[in-house]
Parts: C-alpha cells; structure tokens; sequence
C-alpha cells in the first residue's frame, strides 16, 4: 500500500470543513505529508448575468481574490506550524473539481467534511462527500462536523 504523502483538503468554510482540516492537520502531523487546501467557485452563471465581457471577467477575478483570501486564512488557522501546505481555488461544479483536483495534485487522500444532512435536505441538495467518495480514484475519509451544525440541518 502506497504510504499516505499528499492531503487535498477541500472547504466551504463550515464547520464540517473545519473539523475535516483538523483531522488532516493532525494526520499530516504524524505522517508528514503536505496538504493542499481547495475551495471551488463557480462563475458559469456569469456569463448570462453579466453581459458585459470586461465587468464579468473583474467580477471573476474579485471572487477568485476572495476566495484565495479567505482559503489563505482558512489554511493558516488549520495548517500553521505545517512546512507544505498549499492554497487553490479552482472554478467549476464542486464534486468535479475536487475529483480532477486530486488527480492533477496527486493527493493520496481526499480529507472532507459533511454537514449530515439527512432525508429531504440530503434528497434536495444532493451530498458533495458522497458524490466524491463514491468516485474518487483515491481513499477518502469524510469527517462530520459539529452536533450543533448537523442538528440545524435535519
């Protein structure tokens, strides 16, 4: 079995993704393995609400400046003291992303929170963690977040 080197963390800034990237921080720990931060946006939709092609590609670009900020800080508060810990910020459909992030970072181990949605909400929202962990070419641990989380979405 290959050893476990490279962690692909994804957030969404909850607190599942929190929890996710504090078990990642100690994993990485103990196994030395670097990290790789990932949160995805998806700008599709701009180009049907924004007509104008030089607001539209600000508009993306500010988002993108955004996120890369607040993935920054999220990977500082989780990931300080790690030696190699890296931030993406990748634009698409969330599940795919994250599954053609592993492939082109060559992660080991996708490490995500859940927010345990159950019945309708799961019905109607769909699960991003089991959508990756049903496809994902590599092992994924997913860690559920907080009761206090969890309980306000059922």
């Amino acid at each position: 079995m290959k050893a476990f080197e490279r962690f692909l963390v994804p957030t969404d800034f909850s607190a599942g993704a929190d929890a996710a990237a504090d078990a990642a921080a100690e994993l990485a720990k103990r196994l030395k393995a670097s990290v790789d931060v990932v949160t995805v946006v998806d700008t599709s939709a701009f180009a049907t609400i924004y007509g104008d092609a030089v607001y539209r590609a600000q508009r993306i670009s500010d988002i993108h400046g955004q996120a890369l900020s607040d993935a920054q800080q999220f990977a500082d508060r989780h990931f300080n003291g790690l030696g190699n810990v890296k931030v993406h910020v990748r634009d698409g459909d969330t599940f795919l992303e994250l599954l053609q992030a592993a492939q082109d970072l060559g992660s080991d181990m996708i490490i995500m929170g859940t927010h345990g949605r159950t019945g309708l909400a799961h019905l109607l929202i769909g699960s991003i963690a089991e959508k990756v962990v049903r496809k994902s070419p590599v092992p994924v641990l997913t860690v559920r977040g907080s009761a206090r989380e969890t309980a306000g979405s059922r």
